[in-house]
């Protein structure tokens, strides 16, 4: 198992990561278009980058994400990641800039939160925590 400051820098990363490719993609035409139910083109992306970079930087790592959800298994060790790809959708797709990404890291055993990340996605430092270690602004 990971300890909580481990994941805060992996949430730290993967959200800052995020916010910078939905920046670079801010305001296409095309983002906008919807996938199924609520998800849209934006949220999908950002979800895919996402769940790519974390199985890259954690060796195992069960996500429930808003968009795809999931489920997770308290029979794994790994952590799980609960992940908002696009908090702010509707302000994203309309280029108004209150809107980020988050993720947080849960214990699969007790369901205790042991860190997370709010990136936003157009201007500010991260915000981030780890349970034991406080709380952050920037990289830390």
């Amino acid at each position: 198992m990971h300890d909580a400051e481990q994941l805060r820098r992996v949430a730290v990363k993967v959200s800052s990561e995020a916010a910078g490719l939905l920046r670079d993609m801010a305001c296409s035409e095309d983002l906008g278009r919807v996938i199924t139910g609520e998800t849209t083109v934006a949220d999908k992306k950002a979800e895919d980058y996402i769940v790519d970079m974390l199985r890259s930087e954690l060796e195992s790592v069960q996500v429930i994400s808003e968009e795809a959800g999931g489920v997770a298994s308290r029979a794994s060790d790994a952590p799980i990641a609960l992940v908002d790809p696009l908090d702010g959708s509707t302000n994203y797709l309309s280029c108004i800039t209150w809107c980020s990404v988050s993720i947080a890291f849960a214990d699969p055993r007790s369901g205790e939160v042991l860190a997370g990340s709010v990136a936003p996605v157009y201007s500010g430092m991260p915000v981030s925590f780890s349970r034991g270690g406080g709380c952050y602004h920037g990289g830390g």
